[in-house]
């Protein structure tokens, strides 16, 4: 199926020439590459092989898409892991719906294993800001795995697959891609604070958006005792923050009955010694927002289980706006960082139409535009903190060129709530580049005992704790 827009892609349909070779195929071991494009407007060659992998290039002659499969033989497989899998560990069929990447939704790398966790076929690609589609699924009828992505590429462009070589363990091989990734253009991550690593106590669980100064301010004296180094303000300190939606978000100002003076009660909390970090969703934009009027025209897009609109990153009014906002809340109230939520929501702009006159610096690709979006958050509170502030991503937008847009924290799911799945999985640690990695708040019964409590901290050990339950439920405890 070949085709010269994304735009016109049926992304889930399934494609019954999806397994026919394209005019450019090459066979690396097992593994068969196979590209596709319309009017052979790219290339296929090997930069790259070694024991340790290949690397394969797409170099495109004209303007377009193409689509790109690799795919080996079955085996043993048993799984196909990616960072966005969850608790989708099995195999998928062939006819399995294509899935959008970019800067703020997964990243571009997967790995198939067999029972023995052994990598068969492991890959990523330097495409990880523009947007991207991926499939992949097992063919019944020949008894094979198969990897699809399609991607636009400008004439000259080229994307570079790289393969790890299989046979060695799971971690191993995406470890090698880690690795390859790191050392692509602008792949170096930013330094992580100290205070980053240290334990988190955020007040999510405790309080949800039911949340005052006064209540804070007492659990962070008791989470400083405990040995915690930060404390997360979450949802429900911003104007208009109750009801578990977001139809005020917008105006990112405290609200004044919980928190009468947030500067003052940020400066009681960081005398406990612990940093202080707040949540904010800047791309949400409600209607009930003063700052609605304004900006709605940049935010066509309404999601309804938010009750809010979603701003337009493209758009470099939007992008501006957005790290002005940013900058004012750290500097305001002497804040060290800012946990940034529901990015990936930007997404619902991926393949959508530019208007019709757009303003200058107007970015078409969705990835790109949130890359230039976290550069300008990144660049606003260097100015104002160097290297000493943090902020905290959750996993849909993880991917490795984060790293270098901002100092950060990775949050990753609660294994105590199901303890059968790693935290992280050995594929997100092996895909990790050097970052600080919060565990999911984790939330425990007040009268649970000690052994349940243990659990739940035994299930971070590889990452930062953050804890989010009353601390008098850890009086006795250290976390320190």
């Amino acid at each position: 199926m070949d085709t010269t827009s994304l735009d016109s892609i049926d992304l889930a349909a399934f494609d019954p020439g999806q397994w026919e070779d394209g005019a450019n195929t090459l066979d690396v071991g097992n593994t068969r590459i196979s590209l596709r494009t319309l009017a052979d407007s790219a290339t296929l060659t090997l930069s790259h092989d070694d024991a340790a992998g290949t690397e394969a290039l797409v170099t495109a002659t004209a303007d377009g898409t193409v689509t790109l499969r690799l795919d080996g033989p079955l085996g043993d497989a048993v799984g196909f892991w990616h960072p966005d899998a969850g608790w989708e560990r099995t195999l998928p069929a062939d006819w399995s719906a294509w899935r959008g990447l970019s800067l703020v939704r997964s990243a571009p790398v997967g790995c198939l294993h067999d029972t023995a966790g052994r990598s068969l076929l492991a890959l990523a690609t330097n495409r990880t800001v523009q947007e991207t589609w991926i499939r992949f699924g097992v063919s019944e009828e020949r008894k094979r795995f198969g990897v699809w992505l399609r991607l636009s590429l400008a004439a000259g462009q080229t994307c570079r697959v790289r393969i790890s070589a299989p046979g060695t363990a799971m971690a191993a091989a995406l470890r090698r891609l880690r690795q390859w990734l790191a050392g692509l253009p602008g792949g170096e991550p930013l330094p992580v604070p100290d205070f980053a690593r240290t334990p988190v106590y955020s007040t999510w669980y405790t309080f949800t958006q039911d949340v005052t100064a006064a209540e804070v301010e007492e659990e962070a004296a008791l989470a400083a005792a405990l040995g915690c180094g930060q404390l997360f303000l979450d949802d429900g300190w911003q104007l208009h923050g109750n009801g578990r939606g977001y139809a005020g978000c917008g105006d990112w100002q405290p609200d004044p009955v919980k928190f009468p003076d947030f500067r003052a009660h940020i400066s009681t909390v960081r005398r406990t010694g612990l940093h202080y970090t707040a949540w904010i969703a800047p791309l949400l934009l409600g209607e009930h927002s003063s700052a609605y009027p304004a900006w709605a025209a940049y935010a066509p897009h309404h999601v309804p289980h938010l009750d809010c609109h979603i701003l337009d990153p493209r758009h470099t009014e939007v992008r501006a706006h957005i790290a002005d906002t940013c900058r004012t809340l750290v500097d305001t109230y002497r804040l060290d960082g800012l946990k940034i939520d529901f990015l990936d929501e930007a997404m619902a702009y991926a393949a959508v139409p530019a208007p019709d006159q757009p303003a200058p610096g107007y970015i078409p690709d969705i990835g790109e535009a949130m890359a230039a979006l976290l550069a300008d958050i990144r660049d606003a509170l260097r100015a104002l903190r160097g290297d000493q502030f943090v902020i905290e991503l959750r996993q849909p937008y993880t991917g490795p060129a984060m790293t270098a847009l901002l100092q950060r924290t990775a949050r990753h799911r609660l294994p105590g709530r199901s303890r059968r799945q790693p935290h992280p999985d050995a594929g997100h640690r092996a895909a990790r580049t050097r970052r600080a990695v919060h565990s999911d708040m984790l939330m425990w019964d007040p009268q649970a005992s000690p052994e349940n409590l243990a659990r739940h901290f035994h299930g971070a050990l590889h990452s930062v704790p953050q804890i989010s339950v009353g601390c008098r439920s850890c009086e006795g405890a250290s976390l320190g």
